[in-house]
């Protein structure tokens, strides 16, 4: 939900979306209450027709859980639309602005608290979960956008 796209000079198209696995925990009983939304990114170098993103989540806290009035009534719009990815110039890493949503507001009726969130990191061509903060640490969270590159070609084959 709420797709946003980012495209570098050096041609690395990335893509950030908010995603619910609707089989999470084995369970196979689609939006319900209880399932989490998450954080989720992929890139790619040089895109071609026939590639395949391999998105991850990006930030392992939930950003929101779905509440047993978004269920009933179908609601999806829990994290609204605040949205945005941004590329180094040099295309080294990456940047995404987002919302997470924490406990019931205290007077917006069937409404979460929404807080706005950043995480950075650096681009590289291989796969790996890499979380250079310490558990007690009050960074912001980072991920490795190394295992957000999939393709990378050479453009004067």
């Amino acid at each position: 939900m709420y797709p946003f796209v980012s495209i570098t000079e050096d041609q690395v198209v990335s893509l950030a979306f908010y995603g619910l696995d609707y089989d999470q925990n084995n369970s196979q009983d689609g939006y319900v209450a209880g399932k989490d939304w998450y954080l989720y990114a992929g890139a790619l170098k040089a895109p071609m027709e026939g590639d395949e993103w391999d998105f991850r989540i990006v930030d392992p806290t939930p950003l929101h859980t779905v509440t047993a009035y978004e269920e009933s009534s179908g609601d999806t719009h829990a994290l609204h639309d605040f949205f945005e990815t941004v590329m180094s110039p040099d295309g080294s890493w990456m940047g995404i602005a987002y919302q997470e949503n924490v406990g019931l507001h205290p007077f917006e009726e069937n409404e979460e608290q929404r807080y706005i969130k950043f995480i950075r990191g650096d681009m590289a061509s291989s796969h790996s979960v890499v979380n250079n903060s310490e558990d007690n640490s009050v960074e912001m969270p980072y991920f490795a956008i190394e295992e957000l590159i999939l393709a990378s070609r050479n453009l004067y084959e």
